[in-house]
């Protein structure tokens, strides 16, 4: 916010996704012009979600801004789909990215060739070399927010 992001999108994944979103809702109390986008890859993602995160998801959809759902049913791309559709809506990428292959390596690297900003907050210091564009300070910041 001190660098002027008003407006902050999250896939509504358990784990990062719901914590960062919840993080921007305890923003948003004092800093009402804050925006949450959530972006839901098909309608059914939460089903299988613990109690404790199925209620964090709930609680976030409700006070969200916009709530954007990508398909009516899972497809073995939706949520590849919803992660090409929040960078196209951002200008910088703020993640938890250990190293490891999956959903998170696609988009980082989507977020590299499109020469994004990408922050990862993972204090794994050898999974986060690509830091482009992101000022150091910055990110130990965000870090010890925790």
């Amino acid at each position: 916010c001190e660098r002027g992001y008003d407006t902050f999108v999250s896939g509504m994944a358990t784990g990062f996704d719901l914590w960062a979103a919840e993080a921007v809702l305890s923003v948003r109390r004092d800093r009402p012009g804050i925006r949450l986008l959530a972006f839901v890859p098909y309608r059914e993602q939460a089903r299988a979600y613990d109690p404790v995160s199925l209620k964090s998801y709930t609680e976030i959809l409700s006070q969200a801004d916009y709530v954007h759902c990508l398909s009516e049913r899972y497809t073995r791309n939706c949520c590849l789909d919803r992660n090409v559709a929040m960078l196209d809506h951002s200008s910088v990428l703020v993640c938890y990215y250990d190293g490891r292959p999956g959903g998170t390596r696609y988009t980082v690297s989507l977020a590299l060739d499109r020469g994004m900003t990408v922050v990862d907050l993972c204090c794994n210091r050898h999974a986060r070399p690509y830091n482009l564009h992101a000022d150091p300070v910055w990110i130990e910041g965000v870090r010890d927010i925790r």
